[in-house]
Order: C-alpha cells, then structure tokens, then sequence
C-alpha cells in the first residue's frame, strides 16, 4: 500500500536521494516526531531506525502514514515528541 501523495512528496523532499543506509550500521528506534514541510504544515510520523553515512550525515528511517523513506535528520523540520514522563 502507497502513502498518500502528499506524504511521499514530504519524504521525497526529505530523502534528498538519500539510498537505504545497509542493515548492519542501523539503529534501530521508535520515536514518534512532527515532521513540517516547507509550508510549515506539521505531519505526524515516526522514526524507526538512525544510521550515519561515510561523510557523517546522520540519516533517519522516516515514516510519514504509509510511507517511507531513509532522510537526512534535520532537526528544525523533524522534532522529537515526548512519549511519557513527568
């Protein structure tokens, strides 16, 4: 199943051609974040695993509905959410 195509334009922009990070050098992760696209419109999603490339980019495995894709994490545009905790 394809996420919607707003989503996959989100990720798309995210990705920046971005190839999957190989298994082995993958964190794997839970944690759900706001992800904002260039309108400032916030998305809900998930990241589910962290890995970082040769030139020390750090990559996230992004999920935005049913989609996704490995992005460089940037953080003024995929925040953290807090899950619990007082």
């Amino acid at each position: 199943m394809s996420g919607t195509p707003a989503a996959e334009d989100l990720l798309n922009d995210l990705s920046q051609g971005r190839n999957p990070a190989p298994q082995q050098d993958v964190t794997p992760a839970y944690q759900p974040v706001a992800v904002y696209d260039r309108s400032g419109t916030s998305w809900p999603g998930t990241i589910t695993g962290w890995s970082t490339t040769g030139d020390q980019s750090i990559l996230c495995h992004l999920k935005i509905r049913t989609s996704a894709r490995w992005v460089i994490y940037n953080p003024d545009r995929i925040l953290p959410l807090v899950q619990g905790g007082t």
